[in-house]
């Protein structure tokens, strides 16, 4: 019954098969060959390491020639570690240089494909067109901003920039001409103390009495009867 309830698998739904290029399929034959070139190799490590021990085995016992047999054998085989080192090597190269290649590929279809994308939408958008536009929009600005002034019954226009500024002059005169008042006030009560937060100020100018000019008279002098006039 769990059949029933599963939804039919359409052709549409069904992912499509990846493709294998001819990159692809031969960096898969390089890899597979080094693999088994590093799998020789390490069978071959192993061949020379039981021909040692089979030929010092022999020398022990004294059977010389069997254990030169199994040495020269094992020379043999050690030979080939250079052409496989070689060969790994090679096979190292290729495998790198069509990775690589792949993808300098990759990076040059992508940039093929938005050439040809940036071609099309230029051949949309050609240079006189946006020029056109630009201008067109330029205008309608302009005939929007004789609109907002006919509306507003003003024409900023006729305000130039000299009556701006003369405007501007007569503020500047203005806040002058007032901070210059304020800062000749006190001139103007010059001798009469100023009172700032409740205390006396000293006059600048005090008026003392003057000096005598004759010597004042002694007492017995000033109680004698020749001091008093006639």
């Amino acid at each position: 019954m769990g059949n029933l309830f599963e939804k039919p698998t359409t052709p549409a739904a069904r992912k499509p098969k990846p493709t294998i290029s001819d990159a692809d399929r031969a960096t898969l034959d390089l890899k597979i060959a080094r693999d088994k070139m590093k799998q020789y190799q390490g069978k071959l490590e192993r061949e020379c390491g039981v021909l040692l021990k089979r030929g010092q085995d022999c020398f022990k016992v004294g059977n010389k020639k069997k254990a030169l047999y199994y040495m020269k054998v094992k020379k043999m085989k050690e030979a080939k570690f250079g052409d496989l080192e070689a060969q790994l090597l090679n096979l190292e190269k290729m495998v790198q240089t069509i990775e690589w290649t792949t993808q300098s590929m990759q990076v040059f279809d992508a940039m093929k494909k938005a050439n040809g994308a940036l071609e099309a939408m230029h051949r949309e958008l050609p240079l006189e067109r946006v020029q056109e536009l630009m201008d067109d929009t330029s205008e309608n600005l302009a005939y929007q901003d004789e609109i907002d002034r006919a509306l507003a019954g003003t024409d900023m226009g006729t305000l130039e920039d000299r009556d701006l500024e003369a405007e501007l002059n007569a503020l500047e005169a203005e806040t002058l001409g007032g901070a210059t008042s304020i800062a000749e006030a006190p001139g103007k009560t010059q001798g009469v103390p100023a009172l700032e937060k409740g205390v006396p100020v000293a006059p600048t100018n005090p008026i003392l009495p003057a000096a005598p000019t004759t010597e004042p008279l002694r007492a017995e002098t000033r109680d004698s009867p020749e001091a008093v006039p006639v």
